[in-house]
């Protein structure tokens, strides 16, 4: 199995093959009509306008070589089926997609909707542009991130590669939209404050070196004590401790 650093300059050598060609493998702009998912609902409407169309995505699967390639491709919201078929677009082109195109790349694609022999929704590719060229390979497609710190460290690849951690996301996004447009409402202010700070500003069993609130700057080896709310006082109950008394 090759490793990261040889599939990294395996794909550096297929990003200078799309220089060469002419190809920019980063452009700034692209010409995406639809998304995967408006494509997916108004699929019958747009198959008997008979008209191209462009979408663009994440290549998640590629199957085949040669004359005939499938793949699929992800936006985010949907997924489609794309079908490069010799003689169906130009030649430098279909020969460009097999020997550079991989898992991962953004990629830009014209054509034809159509259904296959197995009922697949497709679109049969005229032309297509690459918007963004990837140079590592995403996680394995069954078995995901495994370790548990390597999913909090990288939690955009865990939600790509996990509808449910995706899911969850979505859910925290829209819970805390909601409460803040409730506190909004009632006339709330909402203020930032700094994530790290050289005094402590919170719980004192959080702020003592060493606590869970403890945070240290790997290099620098600087005490930084993480924000964290301090607990509402009970007027009848015992003062919270000074955090200075801890030192």
């Amino acid at each position: 199995m090759a490793s990261l650093e040889e599939i990294r300059d395996e794909r550096i050598k297929k990003l200078n093959a799309l220089k060469r060609a002419g190809i920019d493998p980063y452009p700034v702009s692209t010409t995406i009509g639809f998304s995967l998912e408006e494509a997916g609902l108004q699929f019958n409407a747009i198959v008997k306008k008979k008209k191209a169309i462009v979408l663009g995505g994440r290549i998640k699967a590629i199957r085949g070589q040669g004359a005939i390639i499938f793949f699929d491709i992800f936006d985010g919201a949907g997924f489609i089926q794309g079908l490069i078929k010799k003689g169906e677009l130009d030649d430098k082109l279909h020969t460009l997609f097999g020997e550079t195109v991989d898992i991962g790349d953004f990629i830009e694609i014209k054509g034809k909707l159509f259904v296959t022999k197995r009922k697949e929704k497709t679109l049969l590719v005229s032309d297509w542009k690459m918007l963004a060229k990837s140079l590592r390979p995403l996680p394995d497609k069954w078995h995901g991130l495994q370790d548990v710190e390597e999913r909090f460290r990288r939690r955009y690849l865990d939600t790509l590669m996990s509808s449910e951690v995706k899911e969850r996301f979505i859910m925290r996004s829209k819970i805390i939209t909601t409460l803040r447009g409730i506190l909004d409402k009632h006339g709330y202010l909402e203020v930032e404050t700094l994530m790290l700070q050289p005094h402590a500003g919170g719980r004192a069993d959080d702020v003592h070196p060493g606590g869970p609130g403890d945070r240290r700057r790997r290099h620098e080896d600087v005490h930084r004590p993480a924000r964290r709310p301090l607990p509402r006082r009970d007027p009848h109950g015992p003062r919270p401790r000074d955090p200075r008394s801890l030192a």
